[in-house]
């Protein structure tokens, strides 16, 4: 039985364009409570100056030995570190063959982070796969041997898991679902090719679509949320197309897997927006075949990035114990 004394601890991170956020968890996969006095106690945010691979593994390093003083006070010792990215992530071996939002190419980001780290136990995932393992290990996920996760914010992620079991195809590649091409010819996308889906229904994508029907210059889900709600009738055009657009994207993944739940996690002004989540539904329900629609329950879950870092910690015990 593990004591106090020799408690294995893991550091979770997830890793923006501009920070890190970090924190301990336990086997339980809980976030271990520390510095009291913080906004979030047991949380830490980690600035980053720029995004090249060397600044990011540095700076996990540097966390990571912040993180495991704190360990060593609470008498344990930190025994993993899992990370969690945007993009194109080989999870099997930790590789990050493309992050348009770091900017990144074929980068080895798992034996880079172990030897910064010198810690063996190394585990690196894509942020919407990572949020499926959320599901599976603490949410709904649980009650279901299949089910996707969909991840709304600077772009559109999918993670599946299908007969129990996190699926990511030959290289990690697997529920790219932001990609699906909806409108050939449309808006460029972060991947270089145009129309992608996430050019219409990421949250970036909503605020340019309210700016170039004539509406204000828009910075958050907080601001379109509050136009929304005043009636204004490009934000209100704007969060229509979106969920719409996503709604069909939606009835792709159904007709193709026949799931038995998704989980969309979102901005919580957006998952409250007039018309987002109805517009989702209603063309889930107009572009699905036969009962894939009625087959497959929707659930909202408010995106945090503490739940991300959680279990990134969470999926490298997986590495420390492998089964």
């Amino acid at each position: 039985m593990t004591t106090a004394e020799d408690q294995p601890y893991a550091i979770g991170v997830r890793v923006h364009p501009h920070q890190l956020i970090g924190v301990i968890t336990n086997l339980d996969g809980e976030i271990v409570r520390f510095a009291a006095e913080a906004a979030e106690p047991g949380v830490v945010t980690w600035g980053l100056r720029n995004t090249t691979p060397a600044t990011v593994v540095d700076a996990v390093a540097a966390l990571r030995t912040e993180l495991s003083m704190v360990a060593s006070d609470l008498g344990g010792s930190v025994v993993g570190l899992g990370v969690t990215v945007g993009g194109h992530v080989d999870g099997e071996g930790g590789e990050v063959q493309f992050s348009p939002s770091l900017g990144w190419k074929a980068v080895s980001l798992r034996p880079l982070l172990m030897e910064a780290t010198d810690l063996e136990a190394v585990n690196v995932e894509n942020d919407a796969k990572t949020l499926a393992v959320a599901e599976q290990l603490f949410g709904h996920g649980r009650e279901h041997k299949s089910f996707a996760v969909l991840r709304i914010h600077t772009g559109v992620g999918c993670g599946l898991v299908i007969g129990h079991d996190l699926y990511g195809g030959k290289t990690g590649l697997a529920g790219e679902l932001g990609h699906l091409v909806l409108e050939p010819g449309g808006n460029p996308c972060r991947c270089g090719g145009r129309g992608c889906l996430q050019t219409i229904a990421r949250r970036n994508a909503i605020l340019g679509a309210v700016r170039a029907a004539g509406g204000p210059s828009l910075d958050t889900a907080e601001a379109l949320a509050d136009l929304a709600g005043e009636g204004d009738h490009a934000a209100l055009a704007a969060i229509e197309r979106a969920g719409e657009a996503l709604g069909r994207g939606l009835s792709m993944l159904v007709n193709l897997l026949n799931l038995e739940l998704v989980v969309l996690y979102a901005e919580k002004p957006l998952l409250n927006a007039t018309t987002y989540l109805q517009s989702v539904q209603a063309a889930l329900e107009t572009h699905a075949f036969s009962s894939a629609a009625s087959d497959c329950r929707v659930i909202p879950e408010v995106l945090t990035d503490v739940l991300e870092a959680r279990v990134a910690g969470s999926m490298a015990f997986q590495r420390f114990y492998p089964t």
